[in-house]
């Protein structure tokens, strides 16, 4: 894909420093003239009147105007451009290089550029992980145009997740580029407003806003594996968005933009966000270790087919894992009487009072956790429930 034409983007310094008093301030007015003051006395119509129609500021525009205004103008430089570069295949005779006197290899963009954002003041980039699947090197393009080399720290394909960090051995990168509020999406409200930034179609810098339409969706990462709480937005999100943050009113993430439901490739109003409480999980631990560390319980599990066809509503024990934490619990897999017929291991039905019906739902409720905790698994065994107190490892990818 071509390279998008960067715009040119205000000075930060003196910006940034002072925003968040005065949009705070801005949030009181706001408060102020939709009637939230003790001593007000009108009717919500009047309120909704009065807040959308006032007038703020020098530059004559209404309160929600202004407030997004100052959110673009603080968060946008700590959005950048994810580029993933790949080596072209090239004819032979020309000793691996893209021309024959050429002593350096050429590069171009690959399909799946997209956006990221700044995590930290250590210049670490969170992106998604299909933006920069495959790629043989990393680009990161600031809103002033200026171009870095980033470097792949690691990922979780399975939540469609990956972290960068910038090439940076003299710091200039770093504040050219600074980190974005990080909030959480645990509050997260429906009908509450959110604003999308990104590179869509390659052009940089871009600002879109909506509501949180739904919370709790379902969606299947590039593994096929689910990702479970997603964020739906009606803010228009399009290809060269992924990767970009999902942002609340006080200019905080509450979501990585990943994926959009549309018949035609372009916003249909259904856009889908990855929760930044997982991503916020999924991030501290590739900064610390390279990787996700995944919890396991050392069980192997039927299909859910088989599962079904034998009667069986939770998820069935097939085996137990030698010198696991689940073994040690006592839990039992698949096994004979003494006539020779088949018993059929124990069910799992929750865990640590989360019910579970199929494999991913226990899957899903065993990432919760971390290697080394301890999970309350209960299992139908005999017809029986019985509590097993299961120490996790970790898994073994």
């Amino acid at each position: 894909c071509s390279q998008p034409q960067q715009a040119t983007c205000l000075g930060v310094g003196g910006l940034r420093s002072h925003w968040w008093d005065q949009h705070v301030s801005l949030l009181r007015h706001v408060s102020f003239f939709s009637g939230s003051s003790s001593g007000s006395t009108q009717t919500d119509d009047e309120s909704t009147s009065s807040s959308s129609s006032k007038v703020t500021g020098a530059r004559g525009l209404f309160l929600e105007e202004e407030n997004a205004v100052s959110l673009f103008a603080y968060c946008s430089p700590s959005v950048v451009a994810v580029t993933a570069l790949a080596r072209p295949a090239l004819p032979p005779g020309t000793g691996g290089y893209s021309k024959p006197y050429s002593l350096m290899p050429e590069e171009v963009p690959k399909q799946g550029a997209g956006s990221g954002f700044v995590w930290d003041a250590q210049g670490h980039i969170v992106t998604n992980f299909h933006v920069i699947n495959g790629a043989a090197a990393l680009a990161v393009t600031s809103t002033d145009g200026t171009r870095f080399a980033a470097k792949l720290v690691g990922a979780e394909p399975d939540k469609d997740v990956a972290v960068l960090q910038l090439v940076d051995e003299n710091g200039a990168a770093r504040k050219r580029v600074p980190a974005i509020p990080v909030g959480s999406s645990a509050t997260l409200m429906v009908g509450q407003r959110v604003f999308a930034i990104g590179n869509p179609f390659g052009l940089d810098s871009t600002l879109t806003s909506g509501i949180v339409s739904a919370l709790g969706r379902d969606m299947r990462s590039i593994t096929g594996r689910v990702i479970r709480g997603v964020v739906q937005t009606d803010a228009a999100i399009n290809p060269g968005n992924s990767g970009g943050p999902l942002l609340d009113s006080g200019g905080r993430v509450v979501g990585m933009n990943t994926a959009i439901y549309s018949p035609s490739g372009a916003s249909a109003g259904i856009g889908f966000a990855v929760p930044v409480d997982t991503v916020r999980r999924c991030v501290e631990q590739i900064i610390r270790y390279g990787k996700v560390r995944k919890a396991a319980l050392g069980l192997h599990c039927a299909h859910d087919s088989q599962a079904r066809s034998l009667g069986v509503t939770g998820v069935l024990v097939m085996g137990v894992a030698p010198n696991s934490g689940a073994e040690r619990a006592g839990a039992r897999g698949l096994g004979r009487d003494a006539a020779g017929g088949v018993v059929l291991g124990d069910e799992v039905v929750s865990v640590n009072g989360t019910r579970v019906a199929t494999v991913e739902d226990l899957l899903s409720a065993v990432e919760l956790n971390r290697p080394g905790d301890f999970a309350d698994v209960v299992v139908r065994r005999d017809g029986t429930l019985k509590t097993l107190r299961v120490q996790l490892s970790e898994r073994v990818e």
